[in-house]
């Protein structure tokens, strides 16, 4: 099997562990690889999802080259000019770095480069594949794709395959090509053995959770609106938000201004195993998000297919790609941006929580059939090996 080249952009990154579960699973198949990054991020602490993924990582230079990278071949030039031009002054120094990845590509001998993110990672990934004459694919998700894709149909021309995680990025991007089986549906999977479904309801008093980036499009603020409703009306429950990003304070200084001090706890962000076990101890997970004022959303958020594997319940939104998974089967389904649905919602599933057992079991159901790792990972498998698995 010929010797993948992955493409990021900070390695590891909390809200990117579909990434750490991906290369895991390349890594009980045999596939020999190397993360080469943008950035270097810190695993969290006893942090088993990127154990074996460290060693494997090369951070890129960002040396500033005042003069455009050597190409060599005829073909590439044009591209890689195009793609200065795009970048403007941070032009340079991209090329610079797709200059050194296709440095080591030659150098390390590998046989496939794999990208995700359609925006900057993609975009080195795709120039120096190009210039090595190395087949290409990449993998597109939400953000990236619906509001930073770089030379999207540049990359849909010349690349072998490009990868949706949801049906509504699948979509997208067979609009953008007359190649429409380049695009492939590759669901990200869970590790299905590490998520064993509990049989009964009720956790072991961490209440409810949220967990994610602390940005707009999650809807956090909402949610915490939600909470001062069922504070107001006596109810009794404990609230956490799971993350870190740059709307913590503002996060904090709400919950003071709502006198939800008693009831609401913001902790940072937290490993795989103790991730799990967190929601696994809770009654309830709640995904309150929403399509922020910029246009972003979220794809399937993985920490709602977390959620559905172990059986806790979920109240969330059909914002982004969350229902293609949340529906009235699977969980409760409540407006984007409608505090009081939310907050109604709450308090129906404090009063009655067993009623959600059999939405957990259709979930866990949805989990294993659409959302395993293990045949998740087979579409990528066939595209860098080059035969059938």
């Amino acid at each position: 099997m010929q010797k993948l080249a992955v493409i990021v952009d900070t390695f590891p990154r909390w809200s990117e562990r579909f990434i750490a579960r991906e290369l895991q699973e390349l890594l009980r198949r045999g596939v020999q690889f190397k993360v080469f990054c943008l950035k270097a991020g810190e695993p969290l602490p006893h942090d088993s999802d990127w154990q074996g993924l460290i060693e494997r990582r090369v951070i890129l230079p960002s040396s500033f080259l005042p003069r455009m990278a050597k190409v060599l071949t005829p073909t590439a030039r044009p591209h890689w000019e195009e793609a200065r031009q795009l970048l403007g002054l941070r032009g340079y120094r991209a090329l610079a770095r797709a200059a050194a990845l296709r440095d080591r590509l030659l150098e390390g001998g590998f046989g496939h480069v794999h990208a995700h993110f359609a925006n900057l990672p993609s975009t080195l990934g795709w120039l120096a594949a190009l210039d090595a004459k190395l087949p290409f694919s990449f993998a597109a998700h939400a953000r990236d794709l619906f509001l930073e894709a770089q030379l999207l149909e540049q990359k849909l021309t010349d690349c072998v395959c490009v990868f949706a995680c949801h049906a509504r990025a699948r979509e997208y991007l067979r609009a953008k090509t007359a190649q429409k089986g380049k695009v492939r549906l590759m669901h990200h999977g869970l590790p299905l053995k590490q998520y064993p479904q509990r049989l009964e309801l009720g956790g072991s008093g961490l209440g409810i959770v949220a967990a994610g980036r602390f940005v707009p499009k999650k809807g956090f603020d909402i949610l915490l609106d939600a909470a001062a409703r069922l504070a107001r009306a006596k109810r009794e429950f404990a609230l956490m938000l799971l993350g870190d990003g740059p709307e913590r304070e503002n996060l904090l200084k709400k919950v003071r201004a709502l006198r939800l001090e008693r009831q609401v706890v913001i902790k940072k962000p937290v490993g795989g195993s103790e991730l799990r076990d967190i929601l696994n101890g809770a009654d309830l997970l709640v995904a309150p998000y929403r399509t922020a004022s910029d246009g972003d959303s979220d794809g399937v958020p993985n920490v709602v297919l977390e959620a559905f594997a172990l059986g806790t319940p979920v109240i969330g939104t059909e914002a982004g790609s969350l229902g293609e998974i949340l529906t009235p089967r699977t969980g409760t389904v409540v407006p984007q941006n409608d505090t009081a649905a939310l907050a109604e919602a709450l308090a129906e599933f404090l009063e009655r929580p067993s009623e959600a057992l059999g939405k957990t079991r259709a979930a866990r159901e949805l989990v294993a059939s659409e959302y395993d790792i293990r045949k998740n990972i087979i579409p990528l498998l066939d595209t860098v090996s080059g035969f059938k698995f």
